[in-house]
C-alpha cells in the first residue's frame, strides 16, 4: 500500500458563506468519483463510534454552520471526514474554509492509500484528473501530491518563512503569487522545462508533474529532485 497526501490552498478570502458550501461540496463530489475517495463518515474519536455522513449540499452546510465560531467567524470551519472502516481501504479528507485573513489558509487536506498506484497508469491519471479539478475549483495558489516518504524527508512541503515550497514533489501547482517569489520567476521554471515530465501553464500558475511515477524513495529520484529544487532556487533541505 503506498500512502500520499494531497493538499490545496486556496486564495478565497472574500467568498460568500453560500459561495463556502458550493466549493466545498462541488471538491467532495470530485473526490467522490475517485476509487474509495468518497467521504462516508464523520471524523470521532475512534472508527467505530463515527457516525455516517451522507454528501448533499445541505448537509455540507449544516455542518458549516455548526463549525463557526460565532465570536471569531472570520477564522472558519474546520471538516473532517474519513472514507472507510476498512484499514486497507480508509483516506482522511479534511476542508478549511471561510477563513476571512492571509493568517489563515483556506486549504484541502486529502490523505490517501492507493494499492500499486506507482505502477497503476489508470489510477494515477485519476489522481493527476482530481488535482487539476480541486485546483480549479478552489482557485488555488498552492498545491502539491507526494508520497509519504517524500513528504517526510522534507519535514512538510512548505516553508511559511520563504512563503516557496520546501521542494517540487511529484505534483505541484505553483500559483502566480508563488512563481513571483521564485528568484528569477517564471525563466525559473523554465530553466528546468526539458528536464522535469511536464511543465504547463495551468489557470493562475503553472502545473508542474516532477517524474512519471509518484514515489520518491530511491537515493537516484531524490538526488534529481533536489537537482531540480537547486536550478529553481529552492532552499534545499
Amino acid at each position: 500500500m503506498d500512502y500520499y497526501e494531497l493538499t490545496i490552498w486556496s486564495r478565497n478570502y472574500e467568498d460568500t458563506f453560500e459561495r463556502q458550501v458550493e466549493r466545498a461540496y462541488d471538491s467532495l463530489v470530485e473526490m467522490s468519483k475517485v476509487e474509495h475517495l468518497a467521504p462516508k463518515y464523520l471524523t470521532a474519536m475512534s472508527k467505530e463510534n463515527a457516525p455516517d455522513f451522507e454528501l448533499t449540499k445541505e448537509n455540507i452546510e449544516e455542518l458549516m454552520k455548526s463549525r463557526t465560531d460565532k465570536k471569531f467567524p472570520e477564522i472558519g470551519e474546520e471538516m473532517s471526514f474519513f472514507t472507510s472502516k476498512d484499514d486497507n481501504k480508509i483516506c482522511g479528507i479534511s476542508l478549511s474554509t471561510g477563513k476571512k485573513t492571509p493568517l489563515f489558509v483556506n486549504s484541502i487536506t486529502v490523505n490517501i492509500a492507493f494499492m500499486n498506484l506507482e505502477h497503476d497508469v489508470k489510477k494515477r491519471n485519476q489522481l493527476i484528473n482530481l488535482f487539476k479539478k480541486l485546483i480549479e475549483i478552489n482557485d488555488a495558489f498552492y498545491a502539491c501530491a507526494l508520497d509519504n516518504t517524500n513528504y517526510n524527508l522534507y519535514d512538510g512541503y512548505y516553508d511559511h518563512t520563504s512563503k516557496l515550497p520546501k521542494s517540487i514533489f511529484w505534483l505541484n501547482f505553483l500559483g502566480e503569487e508563488v512563481v513571483d517569489l521564485l528568484p528569477q520567476k517564471e525563466a525559473s521554471l523554465n530553466r528546468v522545462r526539458n528536464e522535469i515530465y511536464q511543465l504547463e501553464q495551468f489557470k493562475k500558475g503553472y502545473f508542474v508533474r516532477l517524474a512519471e511515477t509518484s514515489v520518491f524513495d530511491d537515493e537516484e529520484k531524490i538526488a534529481f529532485q533536489k537537482k531540480i529544487n537547486r536550478e529553481i532556487g529552492l532552499k534545499l533541505n
